[in-house]
């Protein structure tokens, strides 16, 4: 069997020394023009008043799992899910309305 040999360099990276380099996907035009369209729905759907709805949207669209949404909007996590449920249908109900969903 070989041994392993580390050097300096791996050893600052395994500990977290050395900076990471993040990679970040560039969306493209069609992307940017349809997530502004959803926001257009998002603040239609929930005018003055109801951000919390807005934000619960927002963080699951981002991949927030429960726990996270509920310590950001200030909620227990089945709370947390309950209003994330009745804000989705809500914004459902507000784009059926308008015969944007059908």
């Amino acid at each position: 069997m070989a041994d392993v040999i580390f050097t300096s360099g791996d050893v600052q990276a395994g500990y977290g020394y050395v900076g990471v380099i993040t990679h970040r996907l560039l969306p493209s035009a069609a992307e940017i023009d349809q997530m502004d369209q959803v926001l257009g729905w998002v603040y239609a759907a929930f005018p003055e008043g109801h951000e919390t709805a807005r934000r619960l949207i927002w963080l699951r669209a981002e991949g927030r799992g429960w726990r996270s949404m509920a310590s950001c909007a200030g909620l227990d996590p089945m709370t947390c899910k309950r209003h994330y449920l009745r804000a989705i249908g809500a914004l459902v109900g507000h784009l059926m309305e308008r015969g944007l969903l059908v």
